[in-house]
């Protein structure tokens, strides 16, 4: 083989490309999501309802009849002779 001089192929042979796909793996990665349903807790409160004992208190009206003392002067009827 002369210097500078190309290998050709074979009589009839081909040079063929050998493409090298290369598929990439597509890791999908699902994160696990955790929902937390928290406790709701209801307090219901005990409403305690205080009726207060109504006390009415009738005050005793002391109606005060004033004894009318009429008091008759006695007129004294001095006669003079």
């Amino acid at each position: 083989m002369v210097s500078g001089e190309r290998k050709r192929a074979s009589a009839g042979g081909k040079l063929t490309n050998h493409l090298l796909v290369v598929t990439p793996t597509v890791v999908v990665v699902t994160p696990t999501v955790t929902v937390i349903t928290p406790t709701v807790t209801v307090v219901t409160p005990t409403v305690t309802v205080v009726t207060p004992a109504v006390i009415v208190v009738t005050p005793k009206v002391a109606v005060v009849t004033p004894a009318v003392v009429v008091v008759a002067n006695a007129y004294e009827f001095v006669t003079t002779d």
